[in-house]
């Protein structure tokens, strides 16, 4: 049976284990994850920053999830987008250069909003990312 190629990277992602990763991509992983955190720190007491919290915080109403750099928690989507546009106000955050991208804030955003719903560690994070 032919597999389509979102099937093969649904698979490669599903049985991925942190055991599996390489040092330097571990490494990576967890540069890009301090490039994010710091960049949202950075920039979470912005007026741009601000607006974001108080939007996602009127859409989504309380929640569980954290809004980075605040004491705001509202739904998992509305922190991950709030998470997300924090990550790329300063634009501080990391790039990958081949796919003109910002890897980080994509993918933790994503994350630290669903850690508020299963009890992950260190090694699930950069697993995940």
């Amino acid at each position: 049976m032919n597999q389509s190629y979102a099937e093969i990277l649904a698979r490669h992602i599903f049985e991925l284990k942190y055991e599996h990763l390489s040092s330097s991509t571990i490494q990576k992983t967890k540069q890009c994850l301090l490039d994010y955190i710091g960049g949202v720190f950075h920039a979470s007491k912005s007026d741009t920053a601000i607006s974001y919290i108080n939007l996602a915080k009127e859409l989504g109403g309380d929640g569980t999830a954290e809004i980075l750099g605040s004491k705001v928690k509202t739904t998992a989507s509305y922190a991950a987008f709030a998470n997300a546009a924090l990550g790329h106000i300063a634009e501080t955050d990391d790039g990958h250069r081949a796919s003109i991208m910002h890897i980080g804030t994509v993918v933790f955003p994503v994350i630290f909003a669903l850690k508020s719903e299963t009890l992950i560690d260190g090694k699930d994070i950069i697993e995940a990312a």
